[in-house]
């Protein structure tokens, strides 16, 4: 029997994965290897994020988004400010 993927479970997949990604950091103190992990963290959770806004309705995605500014103080890009970034708005036209 195979199993129902809905939008909300995909959304707490994605979710896991951002909290794995958090998980895995460890304390860093050296200067550069600070710089190494925001650069890091920058693709990785934006390539979770492209992944998501792909995948998902836009609400769902920023539902992704904002859940790691929200548990972790990281913005990905927009949830300050509220704003959206061309591949948001492309995908809002979907």
């Amino acid at each position: 029997m195979a199993a129902k993927i809905t939008n909300s479970w995909i959304t707490e997949r994605i979710k896991a994965v951002i909290d794995q990604h958090f998980q895995n950091e460890g304390h860093i103190t050296e200067t550069e290897e600070r710089r190494t992990r925001r650069t890091r963290r920058l693709h990785y959770i934006g390539g979770i994020l492209q992944t998501a806004l792909f995948l998902l309705p836009l609400e769902k995605y920023e539902e992704c988004k904002m859940y790691c500014y929200e548990k972790y103080g990281y913005d990905p890009g927009g949830c300050r400010e509220q704003q959206m970034n061309i591949f948001e708005l492309l995908a809002e036209d979907e």
